[in-house]
C-alpha cells in the first residue's frame, strides 16, 4: 500500500521527497488504511478521525462531501489522495507553501505533521522514521509523462499554486 500511495502522490505532481514525508505521516496516522476510523476519539461525542490523514470535525465533513460529489466511497484511496491535494491547493495552502520548501523527506514529514495535520500528540520521531524507511520507487512505477504532472497544476487557478508550478517545472527540466 505504501508504494501505491507514494506513486499516487507523485502522479499527482508531488515530488518524491515530499511524497515520502506525506506517506510517513499517513503511516503513523492510519497505518495506510483509507477506511480506518479513529478507535477512541478524544473529543467526547465526536466521530473521530477518518482515513489516511485522520480528518476530523469540519475537515472530515468536507472530505466526505468531496468524495460524495465524485461518487466515491469515503474509503476510496484516490478520493483521499485527491482531497489531500485539494486541501493543499485551497484550505491548507499555507502548509503547501511551507511543504514545497522542504529539501528532503525528513523536513517534509515535519512540515506535513506540524502545519497540515496538526496532531494532538505528534510522535514526530515515528513520522520521520517512516518517511525515511520507504522503499525505492521502481522506474516503471514513476509518473510517465508531463501530462500526469500537469493534472495537478491545471486544477488550481490561484497564486497559492505557485510552489506547485515551480516544482512541476523543475521536474520537467530533468525529464520527470
Amino acid at each position: 500500500m505504501e508504494q501505491e500511495i507514494l506513486i499516487g502522490l507523485m502522479r499527482r505532481g508531488i515530488p518524491e521527497h515530499i511524497a515520502r514525508g506525506i506517506v510517513g505521516n499517513m503511516m503513523v496516522e492510519s497505518g495506510l488504511n483509507p477506511g480506518i476510523n479513529e478507535i477512541s476519539p478524544i473529543v467526547e461525542g465526536s466521530r473521530g478521525g477518518y482515513g489516511l490523514n485522520q480528518w476530523t470535525g469540519p475537515r472530515r465533513k468536507q472530505f466526505e462531501a468531496f468524495a460524495a460529489e465524485r461518487g466515491a466511497a469515503p474509503d476510496d484511496l484516490n478520493a483521499q489522495l485527491d482531497f489531500t491535494l485539494w486541501e493543499l491547493q485551497n484550505t491548507e495552502s499555507k502548509a503547501a507553501n511551507a511543504l514545497y520548501g522542504a529539501t528532503n523527506a525528513t523536513e517534509a514529514a515535519q512540515i506535513y505533521s506540524n502545519q497540515f495535520l496538526r496532531p494532538g500528540i505528534p510522535h514526530l520521531d515515528r513520522r520521520i522514521a517512516a518517511a525515511n524507511q520507504l522503499g525505492v520507487v521502481q522506474p516503471q512505477q514513476q509518473p510517465q509523462s508531463q501530462n500526469q504532472l500537469q493534472q495537478f497544476a491545471m486544477k488550481s487557478q490561484t497564486q497559492d499554486a505557485a510552489p506547485f508550478m515551480r516544482q512541476r517545472n523543475a521536474l520537467a527540466t530533468v525529464g520527470f
